[in-house]
């Protein structure tokens, strides 16, 4: 699975590690992934990017202020 080349980046701001940061986006592509029956569309990335940042939010409360 490929994870964004911003992944390390996102992680270092949120004060998490990498291997998170990894678990994390596979959760958000997976969630994206049902949704739209594949990985081919725009719509599949701008969701599972969406859904990425919630959920390290979620992690990294000190980010949602």
């Amino acid at each position: 699975m490929n994870v964004p080349k911003l992944l390390p980046w996102i992680a270092r701001k949120a004060g998490i590690d990498d291997e998170l940061a990894r678990s994390l986006w596979q959760a958000a592509a997976g969630e994206s992934e049902r949704m739209y029956g594949g990985r081919d569309s725009a719509a599949f990335c701008a969701t599972a990017m969406n859904r990425f940042i919630e959920l390290i939010k979620n992690e990294a409360p000190h980010l949602a202020a």
